[in-house]
This record gives structure tokens, C-alpha cells and sequence, in this order.
């Protein structure tokens, strides 16, 4: 699991991968925080939280 940093707040996003892949998922309770201070919907967060993650590694933080 990685936090990543938003305008908005963090967001946890849980990481998958295998054979050289990745896929993030951000977490829904921390989008549903983000949607409800901002007005933004929850594809809208989805898809924001998806792009930071992609755009900015050096924001991610690992957690064990």
C-alpha cells in the first residue's frame, strides 16, 4: 500500500503487479473524504487520484 499526495489530501492506493506490471487502486474511503470536501465526483477522484500516482512516484510513500 502507497500514499500519494493531492490538492485535495492523501490517498491511500493499494498497488498490484506481476510480470513487470502495475495497477493501483485508490482507496474509497479516502476518495469519499475527498468528494465530500470538494464537490468532486467519485470517477473524477478516482481518476485524479489514479493520475498522481501515475505522474508523480516521488510522492508515493510505502507503507509496510
Amino acid at each position: 500500500k502507497e500514499m500519494i499526495r493531492t490538492e485535495y489530501g492523501e490517498v491511500g492506493m493499494k498497488i498490484c503487479g506481476r510480470n513487470g506490471w502495475e495497477r493501483a487502486y485508490p482507496e474509497y474511503e479516502d476518495l469519499k473524504v475527498i468528494c465530500r470536501a470538494s464537490g468532486m465526483s467519485y470517477p473524477e477522484a478516482y481518476q485524479m487520484a489514479l493520475e498522481c500516482w501515475k505522474k508523480n512516484p516521488e510522492t508515493a510513500s510505502a507503507i509496510l
